[in-house]
């Protein structure tokens, strides 16, 4: 099958990506609420195998996909220029490469998701393909968002705390004596503010 061919492919390669492949499976095993998909792409970003998993998370069936470049649908236009470089270092190395960032589903929503991406050597020819296993990871970010919001907000007014406040604080002043210049601290007194 595809799958057994994918795990076969990565064997071939160095034993870091296997090893990671492995944390990647145990980290979607002991995660079974989270949906992940593979995928393979060419040069540029031209989808060459999209597995059933890929047609749940984001709607595109692979008759829809395969020839293209996942760049025209998938990643959102403002995410594009930061996500293109990374991309093409792939190619260079047999390194495992990750990136976080937003995507595109067929019904127009947006989804946070994890990359994990490797090269794969053709063994026929000498041309590069790249398997990418891609986790949503849009609750586990949206959870993260929040509890920064917590950490650093009043639950009441949502205006920034004390907490907040202390970390600005140690970074202005550490850029200010890295930097050697000057701030200035204003404290308003407000009785009786509750």
């Amino acid at each position: 099958t595809n799958t057994k061919a994918l795990f076969f492919a990565i064997f071939k390669q160095n034993i870091n990506t296997i090893l990671t492949l492995f944390i990647i499976l145990y980290f979607i095993k002991i995660k079974p609420i989270i949906a992940f998909f593979f995928f393979y792409w060419k040069k540029d970003y031209i989808i060459t195998e999209w597995n059933e998993q890929a047609t749940k998370l984001f709607g595109w069936s692979a008759s829809e996909v395969i020839g293209k470049s996942f760049l025209d649908f998938l990643i959102p236009q403002d995410e594009k220029f930061k996500f293109d470089d990374g991309l093409k270092a792939i190619f260079d190395d047999n390194n495992l490469h990750i990136f976080i960032n937003k995507n595109c589903k067929k019904d127009k929503s947006i989804i946070i998701c994890e990359w994990y991406n490797t090269k794969l050597q053709s063994t026929t020819d000498n041309s590069s393909e790249v398997v990418s296993l891609v986790i949503d990871i849009t609750k586990r970010f949206e959870d993260e968002q929040t509890l920064k919001l917590q950490a650093n907000n009043d639950f009441l007014t949502k205006l920034p705390n004390r907490l907040f406040f202390e970390n600005i604080l140690q970074k202005v002043y550490s850029y200010s004596k890295r930097n050697s210049t000057i701030f200035g601290l204003a404290i308003i007194d407000l009785d009786g503010f509750k």
